[in-house]
């Protein structure tokens, strides 16, 4: 079977494809336009049990995004979403444990590549307005900028430099630089978690007792003092009289870790942690 378009037909439908094409530009257009740029976003309730927050990502190098919550403007918020894909230009994310007519507060926190990180303004779902277009975090203005790193005066940077600065921590350390106000910074060097390495003189074996292994003990006096992971104490060992020792789990109560303290001689000789499991 074969069908037969005349002239006529073929212009109503070239007007009828142009006409969808144009409707779902404009519908691209509203949607995108629909969504505030970081750091503004915009929640938008969905009904009486749904809230939608989306957002516009205008930074390259975006490594982490969490939209946050809270039943107060200031505080205990709490980390309801995290970005698979933080560096996507437009994003967004359906808040479905909502009740209905319950004020809830939101703001978003993001990091660029290079540790830098900022959080939004804080917007209830009860605040809903049209959006009034996009804004970007202000650059500094072109005074001098002055850096605090932690809580001292680090030094103060006509604004040519500070932008030097600023783009040598982000490119070349893990530091932090965070805005306190428009033409002041607090800048954070990176602190890596440090490595622990078991004791080899004092450890959980592999039945999972707490051991003692001290290869000299007869030559020397040595004495351990065990504490709670806060520091309260637990029970010393005077003077350590058999090697290996393997000492009973109650003297421990429970299980998580345990820190001690190991003197030879008097002088500490090492001051280490173990994990005593159940």
């Amino acid at each position: 079977m074969h069908y037969h378009f005349d002239k006529k037909s073929d212009i109503i439908f070239a007007l009828m494809l142009r006409t969808s094409l144009l409707c779902i530009l404009i519908l691209s257009f509203v949607t995108l336009n629909a969504q505030d740029t970081l750091p503004r976003f915009t929640v938008k309730p969905l009904g009486k049990n749904k809230v939608q927050i989306s957002w516009v990502n205008p930074y390259k190098g975006l490594i982490q995004l969490n939209i946050q919550k809270s039943f107060d403007s200031t505080r205990n918020f709490r980390t309801i979403y995290t970005a698979t894909s933080p560096e996507l230009p437009t994003n967004g994310f359906i808040d479905q444990e909502v009740i209905a007519g319950t004020k809830y507060y939101y703001r978003i926190f993001y990091m660029q590549n290079g540790g830098n990180y900022f959080f939004s303004e804080t917007i209830s779902n009860q605040s809903y307005t049209t959006p009034q277009g996009p804004a970007t975090l202000p650059e500094p203005i072109d005074t001098d900028v002055t850096v605090f790193k932690k809580d001292s005066l680090y030094k103060k940077f006509v604004f040519a430099d500070f932008k030097k600065f600023r783009d040598s921590l982000s490119n070349k350390t893990k530091d932090t630089l965070t805005r306190v106000d428009q033409n002041k910074f607090v800048w954070k060097p990176f602190q890596p978690k440090p490595i622990w390495k078991a004791s080899v003189y004092v450890f959980t074996n592999t039945q999972g007792y707490p051991t003692i292994q001290l290869p000299l003990f007869k030559q020397k006096n040595y004495r351990i003092v065990f504490m709670e992971e806060d520091g309260t104490h637990l029970f010393s060992i005077e003077k350590v009289s058999d090697s290996p020792l393997m000492l009973d789990k109650t003297n421990f109560f429970k299980s998580g870790w345990f820190w001690f303290e190991l003197y030879e001689n008097g002088d500490l000789l090492e001051k280490n942690k173990f994990f005593l499991g159940k």
